[in-house]
């Protein structure tokens, strides 16, 4: 059976997984204690159930369990992509060696304690604990709007048939951005990163030119530069270009 305190908004979530009836009434009434939200599992397939339903913030998963154990139980959590993110602390009396330790970290484990726990250590561990996985949360939140972002951006410079370039002249690396290697007559990837190929594909006869307009403008410091020149494509057609920066 598995029992909770009643819920409440905003309150964290933590699955505490024991078939010990004793050890796990101690520890969720130091968690209540401490302001969390506790619902008890005693074996691993209760606690793999509860997972995958309620989502907690945080599982203390004991390693001894009935039928599946608990290396097994952390093992398939985070082998999950929909739960591999949700911490796990592991606990055990019987299996506290290096070696039981290990075995605990290896199958995925973000930490592992050994019984009996100190009440002030089990709640500073829970709270490390969750700064990580709320720090991991932000983390993802920004790749997923990064990513909305680029795809905004690729849309963008499709749509305007423009890209986008930056020139790290120190370290003479060229980063081409949108469309650009489309403009450049190169096929997706196919575009090296150094300035000499930017160089290459140049019409011969614009080529003294645009250097040493860039070199001017370097030389002057100057913060804005534009100029048109042409692109010769694999199949020698010409295209004109308009670049700033």
């Amino acid at each position: 059976m598995a029992t909770t305190t009643p819920p409440s908004t905003g309150m964290i979530t933590i699955l505490n997984v024991d078939d010990n009836e004793a050890a796990a009434y101690t520890r969720g009434r130091v968690l209540r204690g401490a302001g969390y939200r506790v619902i008890q599992a005693s074996s691993g397939t209760e606690a793999l159930g509860l997972v995958a339903t309620i989502k907690p913030q945080l599982i203390i998963l004991d390693v001894v369990l009935p039928g599946i154990d608990g290396l097994e139980v952390c093992r398939r959590i985070k082998s999950d992509a929909g739960t591999k993110h949700l911490m796990v602390l592991q606990v055990s009396a019987a299996r506290g060696t290096a070696m039981d330790r290990a075995a605990g970290l290896d199958c995925g484990a973000d930490a592992y304690l050994v019984e009996p726990i100190d009440h002030i250590e089990l709640i500073a561990t829970v709270r490390a604990l969750l700064r990580l996985a709320s720090r991991e949360a932000e983390n993802l939140g920004l790749i997923q709007e990064l990513s909305r972002v680029e795809r905004q951006f690729n849309e963008a410079t499709q749509a305007a048939d423009c890209g986008l370039w930056d020139w790290d002249i120190r370290n003479d690396q060229l980063e081409w951005f949108g469309a650009h290697e489309r403009l450049a007559g190169m096929l997706p990837g196919g575009f090296s990163g150094k300035i000499s190929v930017f160089s290459e594909i140049l019409h011969p006869d614009d080529k003294e030119r645009v250097w040493r307009k860039l070199q001017a403008t370097m030389a002057a410091r100057e913060e804005q530069y534009s100029d048109e020149y042409r692109f010769v494509h694999p199949d020698s057609s010409v295209h004109w270009m308009a670049g700033s920066g």
